[in-house]
């Protein structure tokens, strides 16, 4: 029976045996998609991988900003190399999903990554939020996302998708904190007590140290209260009010 098959990793570019390996699958009538960091797919790499039956590619863009995204990955210049690349691929019509890791660092720019990922005829985009055990415990902190603070940055770079036409996923982020237009993913996390039907939970990384109040809608009980006259000439009498 044909699958999707993903080769991952590790960087799968790293193994001499993967022309190889594409050709096998490819053989076996299956349709071979590879999750990569891009910085190895030159043209003539890409273009030998493509004969032996690839067809599709996924990989990670961090930043619409080169140095952000360099920083993230750890490698001077990739941004500028992942560039050259999509172009490439774009123009061998090679179908390319551009997953984009939602960081701290990269959180309020992802409207900005989507239209780099558009410009270069993304055939699909994925949002991704990244947790605690995504990165080196020294770094945990200040890399994960707050998930509270996502909301106005991420339904922004989906506005821009949606009016694309391009699909989308968005994974790992709770369904208090989008709208209710967002599919909803299938369950990776734990619950809330007040969780919403279909949403994908919280992950046990995320909870431990952040919590969840960030994420729980107050109770009207909990809200302060306001005196407020009904008018200048009737301060006597006033109208008790929840600041909401």
């Amino acid at each position: 029976q044909a699958h999707q098959v993903w080769l991952g990793g590790g960087e799968p570019t790293l193994r001499p045996d993967l022309p190889a390996l594409v050709e096998a699958l490819t053989a076996r009538g299956h349709h071979v998609g590879l999750v990569t960091d891009g910085l190895a797919l030159t043209p003539r790499v890409t273009g030998a991988l493509v004969a032996r039956g690839l067809r599709q590619l996924k990989i990670d863009l961090y930043s619409s900003r080169p140095a952000l995204h360099d920083w993230l990955v750890g490698t001077t210049g990739a941004h500028a190399r992942l560039r050259r690349h999509l172009a490439s691929w774009r123009e061998s019509r090679l179908p390319c999903v551009v997953r984009v890791p939602i960081t701290r660092p990269g959180s309020r720019e992802l409207e900005a990554a989507a239209a780099l990922a558009l410009r270069h005829a993304a055939a699909s985009l994925e949002f991704l939020a990244l947790v605690p055990t995504d990165f080196a415990p020294d770094r945990a902190v200040a890399l994960t996302p707050r998930l509270s603070l996502l909301a106005p940055s991420l339904e922004a770079a989906l506005a821009l998708t949606r009016q694309a036409g391009v699909p989308f996923r968005v994974q790992g982020i709770p369904r208090c904190v989008l709208s209710s237009t967002v599919p909803a993913e299938p369950s990776s996390g734990e619950p809330c007590s007040s969780c919403r039907p279909g949403c994908p939970g919280l992950d046990r990384s995320y909870r431990d140290p952040f919590g969840v109040q960030e994420l729980r809608a107050p109770r009207t009980s909990d809200l302060p209260v306001l005196d407020v006259p009904l008018s200048p000439d009737e301060s006597s009498r006033v109208a008790r009010m929840r600041l909401v």
